[in-house]
């Protein structure tokens, strides 16, 4: 596999003092070449997170040295979150 870019969906729930509650929905991207991590980012918007995920992979990938990125572990959907 080449690369991966998997994008999952979970509900964000904002309470204020008036106890009405707003549900949002958080989308969590992630990005890893044959199995390689190399970037994980949250947002509101589908597209705009690709984006940012694949703008953060490109930073990893042209500013890091190959022994890091080897290092590098996803945290995770739920810790991002």
């Amino acid at each position: 596999m080449l690369g991966g870019f998997r994008v999952q969906q979970g509900a964000t729930c904002f309470a204020n003092p008036s106890l009405v509650s707003c549900y949002r929905a958080v989308y969590t991207g992630r990005l890893a070449i044959s199995g390689i991590f190399l970037a994980r980012c949250v947002g509101l918007n589908k597209k705009e997170l690709k984006h940012e995920v694949y703008d953060k992979a490109y930073k990893v990938l042209t500013t890091q040295t190959l022994a890091v990125i080897n290092d590098l572990r996803d945290p995770g959907a739920d810790v991002v979150r």
